[in-house]
């Protein structure tokens, strides 16, 4: 299977930098989704969660698969979504901080809250934002990737972070999709996180019948907070060859 990663909400392909060069993650793909990473947007682009895998589809077209689908946060539902659609093409699916359930009230309420604040104080919310994303460790902020992180971040246009919310609290419940493939889907959560809730996840994945592993002290930001973690646990659970690095550019 050729893994591909994919980004969350206000990232880009840059936070999957340092998997390139591990064993079993070399022939990764990375994307940068419509609007983030400097990625251009198509014209009608609505920036709901199935245009978003609609246009992956067409990056992956004439790749061969079948394809691990390794996704953050928003690319984790980007990747259920995928995998709904076009199932021929999936060989596993690994939600990192992520869930199959539609937003609740509660969390639709606060996305709008964000929207709000994106249009009265951006700078606001990139801090607030940050900090979540980085809890318990602020320090990542001072390194060099996080610094560049940060910088990212700000250079985003706050219009498409707002339309991006809005298509995230539109999206579809694929609790029906994990319970289909769970025996190829896997949660992986850190149970610090503050914008997804441990328990939450646990509780999610417990009742979908999906496999499932909590990686104590760290929070949203797996993928870097406890990278090799991360690596190890999909390695143990999928085969994966090493071959030369391949990013996407579009």
């Amino acid at each position: 299977m050729v893994p591909v990663l994919l980004h969350g909400l206000n990232e880009s392909s840059f936070m999957w930098q340092g998997w390139m060069s591990k064993p079993g993650f070399g022939n990764s793909i990375r994307v940068d989704f419509p609007g983030f990473g400097g990625q251009d947007v198509p014209a009608g682009f609505d920036f709901s969660i199935s245009s978003y895998a609609q246009w992956l589809q067409e990056q992956l077209k004439g790749m061969a698969g079948p394809f691990l689908l390794i996704g953050h946060s928003m690319g984790g539902y980007i990747a259920l979504e995928y995998l709904n659609r076009y199932p021929e093409q999936v060989g596993g699916v690994v939600l990192v901080n992520s869930y199959a359930s539609a937003d609740n009230q509660t969390r639709k309420q606060h996305r709008n809250q964000a929207i709000e604040m994106l249009s009265k104080n951006p700078s606001a919310y990139f801090r607030l934002f940050s900090e979540a994303l980085f809890y318990p460790e602020p320090g990542w902020l001072k390194r060099p990737e996080g610094r560049m992180f940060y910088r990212q971040l700000l250079a985003l246009k706050p219009s498409v972070i707002q339309e991006v919310l809005k298509g995230l609290m539109d999206r579809l419940c694929h609790r029906e999709t994990v319970l289909k493939w769970n025996s190829n889907i896997h949660y992986i959560f850190g149970s610090e996180d503050k914008m997804l809730e441990a328990d939450m996840l646990q509780q999610e994945a417990n009742q979908l019948g999906a496999r499932q592993t909590c990686i104590p002290g760290k929070g949203h930001m797996l993928p870097w907070q406890a990278s090799e973690l991360v690596q190890s646990y999909i390695l143990s659970q999928f085969e994966l060859p090493a071959h030369k690095a391949l990013p996407l550019h579009t």
